[in-house]
């Protein structure tokens, strides 16, 4: 393994071996390890490091704790096969070695702020040298130190981790602030704009980042991202702090908002300002002309945006975005794309309100949510906008009222009008100044029409976890080591479900104790803002636990009992059914065949699964049921989802699971089957996230096959999904998806034909089992795993289940500090594997056991920790 190593302790904690990634550290105390010798160069006292990881042990127990921790980290990194070694060890101390080909993030950050400070120069604001020095350190600083890390049973640890990051977020801030200040000095607002929002990700709340940022917009015209900008500067700072923005932001915001001419009556609702050449001083309303064709139209009335009772959370990165969109000339027709409940009305609204301090005439919201179809579109817009009865047909009066004015127009659900989106085209040529956002399920397809799609919140991870690990960890309620802290700051969703459970249950809190369950119930709904509300507000009939279980067994649970909620979206069952009605049956019939894939899916599996084309796709993704996501390689498509659980009823419904539900694991296990070859050579952590891409169907998959008996495929997969687990780390998913095989297994019907293939099956679950509950140190449990296992090799021959059963076995008597029972069980496990090797040569899964069984023999002392 020798080779380069790489440490990233700057953000989420990550190694890479001549740029593969490590993963395979036996557990969170093997890092902490690691990440101490790394942050503190030079050799580190036994005594220290024992007390720093295991401070509520006594000594002897700490320093054994210790010694197996170092050599399962040399194991893991390769020390043996370094030259010179990563790691220098003797008996009193332990440090990573300056001679050794590493390079640690820190290291070099740290080192590049001391040449700075040691620099002589008249002002390091003036000092090319130093300057790029700053800014190869900042780039280094991608986030906090150990983003998402911690060992929550070492309080020495965690207050050693609080401190190094406070000195290291400090480092970093004054480093980005010299640079700033350089680049002030420039006049390179490229400069201040990436260094603030760089500062921000670090302070959100730092207003004179805030105030930096809105200055560049505002320099360069872009006085509606400068608005933006201070709406997010006020969200934060109450948010966070409970406080409102500083007299000097305000002042720089009331400055920004009159620095371009706006109408007389600023504080108008937006909706009912008047065009400034139409305007007297003393006249409140417009005078109204005379009611000719050639008369001036007079402006509507009854167009002032809605105004809420609750804030509005989160999408700064899409109003950035259209507001951006919005001040190019070229772009005058914006469709907002996205499932109903997902937050497009109420961005749409919020737009508009930002867009009231700029300089157009009008900004007009029309809800088109209770237009019947084949009502004309135009008449319902001229009346909307009070253009009757001006002696004109409806497209005359809007183009004629239109023609010379900045209009902003919201049009609010067109997705059942898509036959009259032609009239759109004829505004827009008509009315050179008139801009068109429209919020829809379907995209109206036309010319000119910017699409932007609009997801659910954000709701982050722990950044050092995948996705799989991190739900792992939330489902099994083992939260230790979850650092939350970063998850709320970066989760709209989180936040948008406390306010509304506060509404019912004010004592509520996003606390280390419900943030797991909150979560949890984020990721079921996928970010949805109407579905979070809806789960919300069962929190004063039952707990955050409860109302997780509910929504994964039905969408019906979610439902809503205000009065004043739209029919439409009333419950998300009636949210979905409306869309689904809008559907044709072929359509229908590609989204139900959509139903049963998890985490997204390919081109390919989609073909092979559904027999579905992409022309099929398209046309699911033109109407917002199915996204695709351009970033993985291939493109991956993706569906929400509640609306996922939506399409598996209407699957029932057609009769056609059973067909589906077959091809799919058919397709997933075949594609699993594939990797074992690179699980265990040289191409092992490409082929785990290949797995871990397709892992939720892969888990579908395999579901399914137990529950319908599918022996040769699980026959075929089990080793294979066992060696993934085990190279990825997952040993809890390990040990639930065994130990839930061998449970359905065992209690399914079989014919007795069929009888020693389940036995054997059973075997080998139960040997994959005991395997992860060694590793989990769970050894009673372990043990009994391999006493239920060995009947079943002795009635059905599995050659590697009882020598497994052998190895673990004596794993467990090494890890109770019996070497000699230890060393036995190895012996005898070879001796099984000489007997059974010439039977089946063709398993090199019984070369596995044999290599591992020759190498704890060959290091006794690694094993006892005596190094």
């Amino acid at each position: 393994m020798a080779g380069q190593l790489q440490i990233a302790l700057l953000g989420p904690f990550n190694v890479m071996h001549n740029r593969q990634a490590v993963t395979a550290f036996e557990s969170n105390k093997v890092r902490g390890l690691l990440i101490y010798l790394a942050v503190m160069r030079g050799s580190q006292p036994r005594a220290v490091l024992a007390t720093l990881l295991w401070p509520n042990h006594d000594e002897t127990n700490a320093r054994t704790n210790l010694r197996q921790a170092l050599y399962q980290l040399r194991r893991t990194l390769g020390d043996d096969q370094a030259e010179p070694a990563y790691l220098t060890v003797d008996r009193q101390s332990i440090g990573l070695n300056p001679a050794a080909d590493c390079v640690v993030d820190i290291s070099l950050f740290q080192d590049l702020l001391t040449t700075v400070a040691r620099h002589s120069h008249d002002s390091v604001t003036k000092c090319a040298h130093c300057l790029e020095r700053l800014r190869q350190a900042v780039a280094l600083y991608h986030n906090e130190f150990l983003t998402g890390f911690a060992l929550d049973d070492s309080d020495v640890f965690e207050e050693w981790r609080r401190i190094t990051q406070e000195q290291l977020h400090q480092q970093a801030i004054d480093a980005l602030h010299q640079l700033i200040e350089a680049a002030a000095i420039q006049q390179d607002e490229g400069a201040i704009l990436r260094y603030a929002q760089h500062q921000l990700t670090l302070e959100p709340w730092r207003e004179e980042a805030h105030r930096q940022i809105m200055t560049v917009y505002w320099r360069r015209g872009q006085r509606g991202n400068a608005l933006t900008q201070y709406e997010s500067c006020r969200q934060i700072l109450a948010a966070e702090l409970g406080i409102e923005p500083d007299t000097v932001t305000l002042a720089l915001y009331h400055q920004i908002r009159s620095s371009a001419p706006l109408p007389q009556a600023e504080d108008a609702a937006i909706g009912s300002s008047k065009p400034r050449e139409s305007q007297d001083e003393t006249s409140p309303a417009p005078a109204r002309a005379a009611s000719t064709q050639s008369a001036a139209l007079a402006p509507p009335r009854a167009s002032a945006l809605p105004t809420h009772l609750t804030p509005f959370f989160g999408r700064e990165a899409e109003i950035a975005q259209l507001i951006a969109l919005l001040d190019r000339k070229e772009v005058r027709l914006i469709t907002l794309l996205g499932l109903g409940g997902i937050g497009k009305t109420r961005l749409a609204q919020q737009i508009g309100h930002l867009q009231q301090s700029t300089d157009g005439d009008y900004v007009f919201f029309i809800s088109l949510v209770g237009l019947i179809d084949g009502s004309s579109l135009a008449s319902v817009l001229a009346s909307t906008l009070e253009l009757t009865g001006q002696g004109m047909e409806p497209v005359q009066a809007l183009i004629q009222f239109l023609h010379a004015k900045k209009v902003l127009l919201l049009l609010d659900n067109f997705e059942h009008l898509l036959d009259q989106a032609l009239l759109i085209t004829q505004l827009l040529e008509a009315a050179p100044s008139l801009k068109i956002l429209v919020t829809s399920r379907a995209r109206l397809n036309l010319a000119g029409e910017q699409l932007f799609v609009v997801n659910g919140l954000p709701y982050a991870q722990a950044a050092s976890d995948s996705t799989a690990r991190f739900a792992e960890q939330v489902d099994d309620h083992h939260h230790d080591d979850i650092h939350y802290g970063d998850i709320v700051q970066a989760s709209p969703a989180l936040q948008l479900f406390s306010q509304c459970a506060q509404r019912v249950a004010p004592y509520f809190q996003l606390t280390a104790a419900t943030i797991p369950a909150v979560w949890r119930i984020c990721h079921l709904v996928q970010g949805m803002p109407l579905a979070l509300e809806m789960a919300a507000a069962w929190l004063e009939t039952l707990p955050l636990a409860a109302i997780a279980d509910e929504i994964r067994h039905s969408i019906d649970f979610l439902a809503t009992q205000r009065r004043d909620a739209p029919t439409h979206q009333q419950s998300i069952r009636a949210v979905f059914n409306r869309s689904w009605q809008l559907l044709a049956p072929s359509e229908q019939l590609t989204l139900r065949r959509c139903a049963l894939f998890r985490g997204g899916f390919t081109r390919d599996a989609a073909a092979a699964v559904g027999d579905i084309t992409v022309h099929a796709l398209a046309r699911l993704i033109h109407k917002s049921f199915v996204q695709f996501d351009q970033q993985h390689m291939g493109g991956r498509y993706q569906l929400h989802e509640l609306l996922r659980q939506f399409a598996v009823e209407q699957l029932e419904v057609a009769g056609e699971m059973e067909s589906i539900a077959s091809a799919h694991s058919t397709y997933y296990l075949n594609l699993l089957a594939a990797q074992e070859n690179r699980l265990v050579g040289k191409d092992s952590s490409t082929a785990v996230a290949d797995i871990q891409q397709e892992l939720a169907n892969i888990h579908q998959g395999w579901n399914w096959a137990v529950a319908h008996v599918e022996l040769a495929s699980l026959r075929k997969n089990a080793y294979t999904l066992g060696e993934y687990y085990s190279v990825a780390g997952l040993s809890g998913q390990g040990v639930q998806t065994f130990e839930n095989a061998y449970h359905t297994l065992g209690a399914a019907p079989v014919a007795p034909v069929h009888e020693d293939d389940r036995r054997w099956l059973l075997a080998t679950f139960l040997a994959l089992k005991a395997d992860f509950l060694v590793t989990q140190n769970r050894l009673d449990e372990a043990l009994c795993a391999i006493e239920e296992g060995y009947p079943l090799c002795q009635s059905t021959p599995n050659y590697w289940a009882e020598t497994s059963f052998q190895f673990h076995h004596s794993r467990i008597f090494w890890r109770r500090g019996r070497q000699e029972e230890a060393e036995k069980c190895l012996q005898a496990t070879l001796q099984l594997v000489q007997r059974y090797a010439p039977e089946d040569r063709s398993d090199h899964t019984l070369a596995n056991v044999e290599l591992s069984s020759l190498i704890w023999l060959a290091h006794p002392a690694a094993v006892c920790g005596d190094y």
